[in-house]
């Protein structure tokens, strides 16, 4: 009964069985029944046979009925797969409603179930199975599926862990996705490939690497056009303004602003259209431009569709500090105070308080100024705590991911050494040779240690050495507002001051200016003691900055003086190497290589040019497959002999570099990146 609880369809089955083995005891019985009990033999066969053929046909009519249920659950999975990118929440309805104990019977039904779930689950926003659970479908996959099969289930993966938050694993899953789309293919799934590229597109985002963001979406328009949707090239045009405005490039933000409108605009999507300009309006308010900011805002408020009554819908209610700019840059002082308003009661208190701050210096509001000065720091500090908040988070993520291969690595290490100490044991009674191989061992183990401690502390100096760098950029610009506010306050000062030297008689008022003297000598005072402590914060800051370049300066010295060591290695190189051609040689053709073989490579590699292997394995964001790769074609391997060695197409082997050398020199031919290899890092000869 636990079959038919969890997959179905079995116990008809055992029925046919049991009723067919009955029918055969009943005819053996009549027949002995019949010789026993009667001269002949021929006149008591009729009733067995009768028996017999009507057994057949009740087994007939069972196999027909699995056959049509057969056939009604591929008719409605494909179904649900048509009605998948226009109706996906009809998909996942249709989904929900089959018989699961009808469809389970076969683990091809249940597997294609699963993935199709998952799918719509995607792009429903629904809960997705357990990151568990769907391994066993990508595995499936990976042996009996097609290429746009193994890249579906891949990216669905990927998108399990960025539902956890695993950003890092998120991203190694789309890259593997990726990694399966055959381009050369008729039927190649354009679809799914471009929603690979607008997920990591996102990541990069997310994780404020703009270049890397530029890179995905523009591989997102390649594949949007070749699937056909116009909607989603443009969508993906219009986004390049995230990343251009963490570059500060408002030339490109404008120019892709209004590209995007004008296609909008050409294919029928009005609304679009107007929708792409608030970052535009932004830049032209900054810079001054009302005239043109004001048509962009009336484009906008008019015909994107998600204004009601002269209201934004809430999720892009921080667009009131773009109005509360434009009427404060018109001096319409009243109408800018109530937008900015309307920012802070939004939950956007930076951006309000900021702009409240301005408009009361502009009208000489001081008990104002004071107010929102005091708010305005502390709104500054919010988001500072906000965004180190953030940073922990992406940084537990990242620890998540890379501890289990730590410890996996850790494993692998401390096989190896007992390996070395039951070889040197075996090598007790030849006296002269042990001496030699202890010195050789001992040499090259110290070696090691001392190039892995060099490489780990170099990796955590500059990690250390990048974060000082943003800190320190974060405090010259607190640097930066305080000053501007004591400008403003300064200002203030003087203008109390000239209204006492031309003569105000009244002496409430003069007691008046006294007072507000007294608040702004005490603000001043305050923000000269803010601006002392943040100067030497950013001394300190600067200080360690300097002490961390000398120290990476000093690795980097002592790496290169170890390197010189490496001739001593080149006997097991060479036995490593020619392991590996071994088993890329389709005569001989042991075995695949194991993972001990390639973390002994590995190792090898990053012994005999540090530098060069945390380069490729830290920086690029290179998969697990893509360094391997790497790895062999710096080796010399061909084409030929890699497509022996993973078990993969020639097409698949130069799509997988392809990408390595898009990654590395942003470059896409795949015949291109062993000399880029050579050109960047030297001859590299193991």
């Amino acid at each position: 009964m636990k079959g038919v609880e969890r997959y179905g369809g079995f116990m008809w089955g055992e029925d046919i069985i049991q009723s067919t083995m009955k029918m055969k005891e009943n005819d053996n019985h009549c027949r002995k029944h019949n010789s026993h009990n009667s001269p002949g033999h021929h006149t008591e066969k009729s009733i067995p046979k009768w028996i017999a053929t009507l057994g057949f046909l009740f087994a007939l009519l069972l196999s027909f009925t699995a056959c049509t249920k057969k056939k009604g659950i591929d008719a409605m999975l494909n179904r649900a797969d048509s009605l998948m990118n226009l109706r996906p929440d009809s998909a996942l309805a249709l989904l929900e409603k089959m018989n699961h104990e009808d469809l389970l019977h076969k683990k091809t039904d249940r597997m294609r179930y699963l993935l199709l779930l998952t799918q719509a689950q995607n792009k429903t926003y629904a809960m997705m199975p357990d990151d568990s659970i769907f391994e066993e479908v990508v595995d499936y996959y990976d042996k009996h599926g097609s290429s746009n099969d193994k890249m579906l289930a891949h990216y669905l993966h990927g998108c399990i862990s960025r539902d956890l938050n695993n950003a890092p694993k998120a991203l190694e899953r789309y890259m593997e996705a990726a990694a399966f789309a055959d381009t050369t293919s008729t039927d190649c799934d354009y679809s799914t490939l471009l929603g690979i590229y607008g997920q990591m597109a996102n990541i990069f985002f997310r994780q404020n690497l703009p270049k890397e963001e530029i890179q995905a979406l523009q591989k997102a328009q390649e594949y949007s056009l070749k699937a056909g949707n116009i909607r989603n090239y443009i969508k993906s045009i219009e986004l390049l303004v995230r990343p251009y405005y963490n570059l500060h490039d408002t030339t490109a933000i404008i120019e892709t602003t209004f590209r995007a409108h004008d296609l909008y605009l050409k294919n029928g999507f009005s609304q679009e259209a107007a929708s792409v300009y608030p970052t535009a309006i932004f830049i032209r308010l900054k810079q001054g431009r009302y005239k043109e900011a004001r048509s962009m805002m009336e484009d906008f408020e008019r015909h994107s569709g998600l204004f009601t009554n002269g209201e934004i819908e809430p999720s892009r209610r921080q667009y009131e500090y773009s109005r509360g700019m434009y009427f404060e840059g018109i001096h319409q002082l009243d109408s800018a105070e109530r937008h900015y308003r309307k920012a802070i009661d939004y939950g956007y208190q930076f951006e309000g308080s900021k702009g409240l701050l301005t408009l009361y210096c502009t009208k000489g509001e001081l008990d104002s100024v004071r107010k929102y000065s005091i708010l305005y720091l502390q709104s500054i500090n919010d988001k500072f705590a906000q965004l180190q908040t953030e940073a922990v988070l992406e940084m537990k993520s990242l620890y998540d991911y890379t501890q289990s291969r730590k410890e996996a690595d850790s494993q692998k290490r401390n096989a190896e050494r007992l390996k070395a100490t039951l070889l040197m044991l075996l090598l007790v009674g030849f006296l002269s040779t042990l001496l030699a191989i202890f010195a050789y061992k001992s040499y090259k183990k110290r070696k090691e240690k001392e190039i892995e401690r060099l490489t780990v502390s170099y990796t955590l100096s500059m990690e250390r050495l990048d974060e000082q760098n943003r800190q320190l950029n974060e405090i010259e610009k607190d640097i930066e507002t305080i000053r501007q506010l004591r400008e403003w306050a300064t200002t203030l000062q003087e203008r109390i001051d000239g209204n006492d030297e031309n003569g105000v008689s009244k002496r409430r008022e003069e007691q008046e200016h006294v007072n507000m003297a007294g608040d702004i000598f005490r603000l001043l005072h305050q923000m000269d003691e803010m601006i002392k402590d943040r100067d030497m914060l950013l001394t300190e800051k600067q200080t360690k900055i300097d002490k961390l370049t000398q120290e990476n300066r000093d690795v980097e010295a002592r790496l290169a003086l170890l390197k010189g060591y490496d001739r001593l290695l080149k006997l097991d190189e060479g036995q490593m190497v020619q392991i590996f051609k071994n088993m890329a040689d389709e005569n001989i053709n042991v075995r695949k290589p194991s993972e001990q073989d390639w973390t002994a490579l590995k190792k090898h590699v990053q012994i005999q040019d540090p530098k060069f292997y945390i380069d490729i394995k830290e920086r690029h964001g290179l998969s697990e497959l893509e360094l391997r790769t790497t790895l062999l074609v710096t080796l010399g391997f061909s084409n030929q002999e890699l497509k022996t060695i993973f078990g993969k197409s020639d097409q698949r082997i130069t799509n997988i570099k392809a990408d390595i050398n898009r990654k590395l020199f942003q470059q896409e031919r795949a015949s291109r990146l062993l000399f880029n290899i050579i050109q960047k890092y030297g001859k590299i000869s193991y």
